[in-house]
This record gives C-alpha cells, structure tokens and sequence, in this order.
C-alpha cells in the first residue's frame, strides 16, 4: 500500500513537472502581454486616423489602455511601456507651454495623434480658437516603449524549442 502511494505521488509530481516544462516562462508571459500592450496602442492609433477625431469611445478604450499598462506595470515591475501626459491638466490649468499653431485668423487645431520613435501620443484636450489667438494648449497622454510599438508582436521562443 505504501509502495503504490509514493508510486501514485511520484507519477503526480512527473506529471506536474512535464506540464510546467511546456508553459512559457514569467518573463515570456510578462514579454507576450507587453506586446498586446502595444498592440492595442497601434490599432488605437489607427482608429483615430480613420474616424478624424477622438469619439468617446475611442477615449474610452484610451483610458482603459493606460489602465492596463500602469497595472501591467504595478504587477510586473517592468518599465518597458510607460505612461506619461503632457500639456495642460484636464482641469483648465497651465502645466506646460502651450503647442504654438500657425498665426492667422484662426489657429490650427492640435494633432490627434503624435508619434515620436517609440512614443505614441493622443489628445486627450485643447484649448479652444478664439479670435487672434496664435498659440494654443494640447495636452496628450503618451505611451513610451523601449523598443519601437509596432502593430506586430515579436515572435517569443518557447523554452527548450528553437
């Protein structure tokens, strides 16, 4: 009876082992969801060049983006893919100079979306046109990666395959 127990827990313990050899590690996890991440920015970023403008929705699927990415990044204590906002707060205050527009009648309108290497940033407020004004205010929420956000994720070795 004894023989037949630790022959049962051996065979459950090889069991476990083999399962655990065929899943990916942390850090692949960790890298596979990051690239989601970024995935998600590039067809965000591809919805607002299609519709012309932020709808609601699109600023929905924004906030839960930046969401994601500070949870990705509290649960992993990875800085791989970071959030920052520039511009002015949302509040109506100044935090920073403002996007200088074109002088003339009217000022130009602030881009939707800014892309700079590997940071990719949109609008989130603007200040409004008014009469002579030549300079004006855009505030953006902007992700960063180290390496580029593409639209497709890079291939992840599962460990022991080549």
């Amino acid at each position: 009876m004894k023989r037949a127990m630790a022959g049962l827990v051996a065979a459950v313990l090889m069991v476990m082992l083999a399962g655990c050899a065929d899943e990916p590690t942390l850090a692949a996890r960790e890298d596979a969801e990051l690239d989601q991440l970024s995935v998600r920015a590039v067809e965000l970023q591809g919805k607002v060049a299609s519709t012309g403008r932020m709808t609601p929705e699109l600023r929905g699927e924004l906030t839960v983006l930046v969401q994601d990415v500070e949870a990705w990044q509290a649960r992993t204590s990875r800085t791989d893919i970071t959030v920052s906002r520039t511009g002015p707060a949302d509040d109506g205050s100044s935090a920073t100079s403002p996007l200088i527009s074109r002088p003339g009648p009217t000022c130009t309108p602030c881009p939707l979306v800014k892309t700079f290497g590997n940071q990719v940033c949109f609008l989130v407020s603007e200040s409004p046109c008014a009469d002579g004004l030549i300079a004006k205010s855009c505030a953006y929420v902007c992700l960063t990666r180290t390496r580029s956000i593409t639209a497709t994720p890079a291939p992840t070795k599962t460990p022991g395959k080549s």
